[in-house]
């Protein structure tokens, strides 16, 4: 993702159909956000997520619909629907996204998915002298048991191996 910062705004023109005009205006408003923030924010989450996602066949779905799918697998199968989401489809959108995947390209997936999915909160920070990057989730245990091993083998395979901390709501890996 690029830096807030550095980017630059452009003004265009563009036709919009009344009702998505009228949907637009009312969640801005209960966003508290002007329409053009709003429409920016829109534009920013298909260019930063929904364009890579867009390569598979998806569903969408609430967070209380996928924890209750993971509370019908077993620990084994959370952990391996994990490792199969990491080895799959997490490494095919880093690839379409950035074309290599490294540590910088993984941690802006995990970003890009927290901001833009809102499956989980991210965060990172740095404890006597190593990385850890936290998932704060809502998916219960098993939630934990599947991020655990989404985030070890993603990191497992740009050559890192993190060491897991997990609680019925969070998962922290440190490398």
């Amino acid at each position: 993702m690029t830096d807030p910062e550095r980017r630059k705004s452009t003004t265009r023109s563009f036709r919009v159909d009344e009702e998505a005009l009228r949907a637009i205006e009312k969640d801005a408003a209960k966003a508290n956000v002007s329409v053009n923030t709003f429409v920016n924010q829109l534009l920013l989450s298909y260019s930063n997520f929904d364009r890579y996602f867009g390569q598979f066949q998806m569903i969408k779905i609430t967070n209380d619909g996928f924890a209750y799918l993971l509370d019908s697998l077993s620990d084994e199968e959370a952990a391996e629907a994990g490792k199969r989401t990491a080895l799959n489809i997490v490494k095919s959108v880093i690839l379409a996204k950035h074309g290599e995947l490294n540590l910088s390209t993984a941690l802006d997936y995990f970003k890009m998915m927290s901001e833009y999915s809102r499956v989980y909160t991210y965060g990172e920070s740095e404890v006597g002298g190593k990385r850890m990057v936290t998932i704060v989730h809502s998916l219960g245990p098993k939630g934990s048991i599947y991020y655990a091993h989404y985030l070890t083998y993603v990191f497992e395979m740009i050559g890192l191996k993190p060491k897991v901390t997990t609680t019925e709501k969070a998962v922290a890996v440190s490398f």
